[in-house]
């Protein structure tokens, strides 16, 4: 009996002793990254048969190449893994990355030149990316799995070409976002290779409605453009050699000289209700064969545009606010705009009094003021009279002009102007300023007090 009782203890004893064990190894468990150990395994497109959809420059990690890694669907929980030798990849955090599950689901991306800032990854030359990545967790131990077999772009050659061409089309050039990869693009293709008549490009060039693609190669410094239309497809992650304007092929291409860039002489104006000005454009190259532009305001009921020529546009400022007059080339579309701020004539004028000797007896005021005018307006302004007025009353007092006839002040000057009172039975005063601009007549006003000087 005695000895079960003790085969009975110790059975109990070691439950116990393992039942700690195991708590013990939980209470240590972490989820931070430098607490953790990483196995990586990462495929590339090198297991795939070239000249097909999954097609890639990438034959092989290189020390130094970066995958950018969202954990378990959720943008906000950035890591980097890092290629150094051996098949081993370092993993960082790069913003709030944490592995919290025992599974989860990882959205990948990888460039041949990949950086993060403030949200963005951007990338360049060969993007390679997966949204089924996987990993798995045991105690602090991470296993990831990676099978970058997605591409966005196509990988387009060209052969019999001179330098500097782009290429019209889309171009992925970061990624905003890894739920469900939402890429910014651009309209143009940059030559990611360039060797001795054969440029490389990796972007899309859709098909139109007939099932053509047209292919559309740019010079930005000449505006040398050439185009012709094929019957193939370029889809996503295809690669596809295409015959150059000096290639053999050369007669099925046609040319032209393209709009590369459009300026306006004014970007940034202060205006006022009523003023009406032009606006000119310079479209690049002098020689591009279709200069048309499209006129347009971003708010017309702030400012009107009207296209006087080909290059001018006549514009109306008809209430206070901002409006962004822009053109836009109809070849190309080239976009320059000029940014206006409209406001009150009014509001850049600014009256007020500075030296001033008074009287005030029993509420009779006698004496000078000095009125000080400053047009801060980019214009010159036309001052014509200075009226007196008893402020309960709205009695005009007396009136001044100025030195017997108008004055005319400068943008951005001021001036100093006497004004007498004598026998005034108030002590307080609106001293109005009188001013044309235009053909119509405004006032700015200022009111002195005496009961409240000292």
């Amino acid at each position: 009996m005695k000895t079960i009782k003790l085969y009975l203890l110790c059975i109990l004893s070691i439950l116990f002793t393992a039942g700690c064990s195991n708590d013990t190894d939980l209470e240590y468990q972490s989820t931070k990254l430098e607490d953790l150990q990483f196995h990586v395994n990462v495929i590339n497109k090198s297991d795939y048969f070239p000249l097909t959809r999954s097609y890639s420059n990438k034959k092989c990690w290189k020390n130094g190449d970066i995958i950018y890694v969202s954990i378990d669907k959720n943008d906000n929980k950035l890591c980097k893994l890092t290629y150094q030798e051996d098949n081993h990849w370092s993993v960082k955090s790069v913003e709030n990355a944490t592995f919290e599950n025992t599974t989860g689901q990882l959205s990948a991306v990888y460039g041949e030149t990949v950086s993060y800032n403030d949200g963005i990854i951007s990338t360049s030359g060969d993007v390679l990316y997966t949204n089924a990545g996987s990993y798995t967790k045991s105690g602090n131990a991470i296993s990831i799995d990676l099978n970058m077999n997605q591409r966005p772009l196509s990988r387009i050659t060209v052969n019999g070409i001179g330098p500097g061409y782009v290429l019209q089309g889309q171009a992925f050039s970061s990624l905003s976002s890894f739920n469900g990869f939402k890429w910014l693009d651009t309209s143009e293709i940059q030559t990611y290779n360039y060797d001795s008549g054969t440029a490389v490009y990796f972007g899309l060039v859709n098909q139109d409605s007939k099932g053509m693609t047209e292919i559309k190669l740019i010079n930005n410094t000449t505006g040398e453009t050439y185009y012709r239309t094929y019957n193939k497809y370029m889809s996503t992650g295809n690669a596809i050699v295409i015959n150059g304007p000096t290639s053999p092929e050369s007669a099925e291409w046609n040319k032209k000289i393209s709009v590369t860039g459009i300026s306006l002489d004014n970007t940034n104006m202060s205006s006022i209700i009523g003023d009406e000005f032009d606006i000119t454009a310079t479209i690049t190259p002098l020689n591009a064969e279709n200069k048309n532009i499209k006129w347009s305001s971003s708010n017309e009921s702030i400012a009107t545009v009207t296209a006087k020529s080909t290059n001018i546009v006549h514009v109306k400022i008809l209430n206070s606010g901002s409006a962004t007059i822009i053109a836009s080339t109809e070849d190309n579309n080239k976009v320059a705009q000029c940014n206006i701020s409209a406001n009150e004539i009014t509001d850049f004028i600014r009256t007020s009094i500075g030296n001033c000797s008074f009287m005030n007896i029993g509420g009779i005021v006698t004496g000078g003021f000095g009125l000080n005018i400053l047009n801060n307006f980019s214009k010159s302004i036309t001052f014509t009279h200075i009226y007196v007025q008893d402020y309960s009353t709205n009695k005009i007092i007396s009136t001044y002009s100025f030195n017997g006839g108008d004055f005319v002040i400068g943008g951005g000057f001021s001036y100093g102007f006497n004004v007498r009172i004598v026998d005034a039975f108030c002590t307080k005063f609106n001293f109005i300023t009188e001013f044309t601009y235009n053909g119509k007549t405004f006032t700015t006003t200022c009111t002195f007090d005496a009961d409240s000087f000292s």
